[in-house]
């Protein structure tokens, strides 16, 4: 081999390292990206699957009281991420539970008890999740 012949093959060009640089670089930004959106969206998942779990065991809760003895303001309004009780300063989700007493105007043969419950996120107020069900004499 000649001495020329050697020379060129004994390392990279800047230019080189900069376009490997550059590939290694966009690479790890969409790696990056696709990592960030798939954490938001199971952050999210895991958020809305804690909400609906805490507004429907509000409704069954009320459901399991009865017509005559269902009041929302024995149960805990504050939650945690775990599904505690928690206090208003630890709380992460807040569940708000009214009941409406009265004839339905839809079915006014029946004497009704609306339950509405309403989980909001603490932080912000955003409502995650709402459901609403009748209750009866007889049962839900």
């Amino acid at each position: 081999m000649t001495r020329a012949r050697i020379r060129r093959q004994r390392g990279l060009t800047l230019i080189e390292a900069l376009v490997a640089a550059l590939i290694v670089g966009v690479s790890l930004t969409a790696l990056m990206s696709a990592w960030l959106y798939s954490f938001h969206m199971t952050r999210r998942t895991d958020e809305l699957t804690v909400a609906y779990n805490l507004g429907r065991m509000s409704v069954e809760r009320m459901r399991a009281m009865g017509y005559f003895y269902a009041d929302p303001r024995g149960m805990p309004e504050w939650w945690d991420v775990n599904m505690q009780p928690s206090g208003v300063t630890g709380a992460y989700y807040r569940v708000v539970t009214t009941i409406t007493t009265g004839r339905d105007a839809a079915l006014p043969q029946y004497n009704l008890k609306q339950i509405e419950v309403v989980v909001q996120r603490v932080s912000d107020r955003a409502e995650l999740f709402r459901t609403q069900t009748y209750l009866t004499w007889g049962g839900a």
